[in-house]
């Protein structure tokens, strides 16, 4: 799965909107999960609120075989849109719910950094300097 972070998109709850849109791929990549998510939820209207637009993923994620999540360019939202988007993920991936990895592509920022710094990262500038010294010694 993956969600590809752009300048331009404005949502104003930047975390549902991304739940949304991988739920949606979980969804269409494992269609008997539809029966589910009709019989759970179709009685009880919509799923508008984030906390059941996060319930509903976390049930998801459970059901599912091993997941990778690809999050691309979050960067290139505001701060507070990253703060969001880092809070919503990292807190489903605390809670351990189902077998999946997030790997997050961005520039590096240091808001970005610090909260995942606990995670494996892989710095390409520091790559890339380590790649020139190879091939210039």
């Amino acid at each position: 799965m993956y969600y590809f972070c752009t300048y331009k998109a404005r949502e104003r709850n930047i975390g549902t909107a991304l739940l949304k849109v991988l739920t949606a791929q979980l969804l269409r990549s494992n269609p008997d999960l539809l029966s589910h998510v009709y019989e759970r939820y179709s009685k009880t209207n919509t799923i508008q609120t984030s906390v059941r637009m996060r319930a509903l993923f976390n049930e998801l994620l459970k059901m599912l075989p091993p997941t990778r999540i690809v999050i691309d360019g979050i960067d290139e939202y505001d701060e507070e849109d990253q703060k969001q988007i880092l809070h919503c993920l990292l807190s489903i991936l605390d809670e351990q719910c189902g077998n999946f990895q997030i790997l997050f592509i961005s520039r590096e920022v240091r808001d970005i950094k610090r909260k995942l710094e606990k995670f494996p990262t892989i710095f390409l500038s520091e790559e890339q300097e380590l790649i020139s010294r190879d091939r210039y010694p």
